[in-house]
């Protein structure tokens, strides 16, 4: 299955298929070469002053958009760091909280595989407990 994504390859290929088009449209015309390339010329020159001003009015909006989000990132950062280290405080007490559950768990277990072992050797069956944790490591 191929991965979905955005809309935006779409748009850059429809971006780059007129442009190819547009170049070729103008480059085949029936002017003449000369002529052709003086519009070219001509079309670059302009746009590249549009573009530049586009990118310096783009670049002021960043900037602005900047400006406006900093304030708020720095509260959320004030905010949420209390939270964080209450979260890091309460965390190593849970961990050995479960700890301690898990090998309560592994000891009950190991009871009864040896309580059902002795009734399992009984039937002719080999040493289950080593079977059930193989490959488990003791800590």
């Amino acid at each position: 299955m191929c991965e979905r994504r955005g809309g935006g390859d779409f748009m850059f290929g429809v971006f780059l298929g007129a442009l190819v088009g547009g170049v070729l449209g103008v480059l085949y015309a029936p002017e003449e070469g000369k002529k052709t390339r003086e519009k070219a010329k001509k079309f670059v020159d302009d746009n590249k002053v549009k573009g530049k001003e586009l990118m310096e009015e783009v670049s002021l909006k960043i900037d602005e958009a900047r400006e406006k989000a900093m304030p708020v990132i720095e509260e959320l950062k004030e905010k949420i760091g209390p939270i964080m280290e209450k979260i890091d405080s309460l965390s190593e007490p849970a961990r050995e909280e479960v700890a301690e559950y898990v090998e309560d768990l592994k000891d009950e277990i190991e009871e009864r595989l040896d309580d059902s072992q002795k009734k399992e050797d009984s039937f002719g069956t080999d040493n289950m407990k080593k079977r059930f944790f193989k490959g488990v490591k003791k800590s």
